[in-house]
């Protein structure tokens, strides 16, 4: 039951507020950004300030503001490594030197895993800035083809962060493409790992004929292919009438989609989702004598007019799928 995080792990940054839960209960964390309506990061809220509903029901729930929560992050970032990402990775590798001051923080921890026809770990979570951005580095190489099994990327990312302890804020990065291109996991079954270990997931998306297109100098990719080769991938992706996956994943787990086309454009999402890991809310209750399957939850701001709230849709609670076939 990884969802469930025992009150344990943070009776000592929470020993102060109130209510009190049971050490023994499991506790369902809900990571909740609110901005105004200029797009800015609102903080001095209370816990008068907010209602948090499961399945419907009014819920007791402790609040920590940005402020005071102290537990680190765990991210892991998912690029899209195939032929169509090679140009949209030149930019990519030039910001894995940002990841640790922008987003991970002096205490947290990044992975960066590649994704194209399979899964590549570049690097296991680390602290170390060095490694981080050599990982970023090996971004720009390709897996070949055009899969982009992103989907099965998303739940091997949520697998690594299950396995991380469950004090840590458990985020997913996903960089490339807005929809999947061959997965074979279910896009539900990867929500529900996510929802599982309360994974929040980012996107920076991007377009492989925008990108093309605001590549200079150097950092065009020398091919062995042709515009002809490119633009009937481009028109094959032109024909897909799929999910938007990328949306979907965000939307589900209370992230938030940033796309780009250049590499101020990419530097200024990330800035964005660094801000915003620094600014939620972290709200947190008991979930007793909780049915398994998937639960709904709400999250409302009080007395407040012109805010947007994000948070994670629903968790998820019992078993869940295990690894793909």
């Amino acid at each position: 039951m990884r969802i469930a995080i025992a009150l344990a792990l943070f009776a000592a940054t929470l020993a102060a507020q109130v209510p009190t839960f049971r050490a023994n209960v499991p506790v369902v964390l809900v990571p909740v950004t609110v901005a105004d309506s200029k797009g800015r990061f609102v903080d001095g809220l209370t816990s008068a300030d907010f209602s948090l509903l499961a399945d419907g029901r009014e819920q007791e729930f402790r609040l920590d503001a940005a402020d005071a929560v102290v537990a680190p992050l765990a991210i892991v970032i998912a690029v899209q490594t195939n032929d169509l990402s090679a140009t949209a990775n030149l930019k990519v590798r030039k910001v894995g030197s940002l990841i640790q001051p922008l987003i991970t923080g002096d205490r947290g921890r990044a992975a960066v895993i590649g994704y194209g026809d399979a899964t590549v770990v570049l690097t296991d979570f680390t602290k170390d800035p060095g490694v981080i951005w050599a990982a970023f580095q090996r971004t720009a190489a390709s897996q070949g083809g055009n899969a982009a099994r992103q989907i099965d990327a998303v739940a091997d990312a949520a697998r690594m962060l299950a396995a991380r302890p469950a004090s840590e804020r458990k985020i997913l990065i996903v960089v490339g493409e807005s929809k999947d291109r061959g997965s074979k996991t279910k896009l539900a079954d990867a929500l529900k790992l996510l929802e599982r270990d309360a994974v929040t997931v980012f996107a920076a998306t991007w377009s492989p004929y925008e990108t093309a297109f605001t590549t200079k100098g150097t950092d065009t990719p020398q091919t062995t292919g042709n515009t002809t080769d490119l633009l009937a991938g481009l028109g094959e992706i032109a024909r897909l009438a799929k999910q938007d996956s990328a949306k979907a994943l965000v939307k589900s787990t209370g992230g938030e989609d940033l796309s780009f086309a250049t590499l101020k454009g990419l530097e200024k999402s990330l800035s964005r989702m660094g801000e915003e890991l620094h600014s939620q809310y972290l709200l947190s209750f008991p979930a007793q004598q909780v049915e398994p399957g998937f639960h709904t939850l709400t999250v409302r701001v009080l007395n407040r007019h012109g805010l947007t709230i994000r948070a994670r849709s629903g968790y998820w609670f019992g078993d869940v799928p295990g690894p793909k076939e």
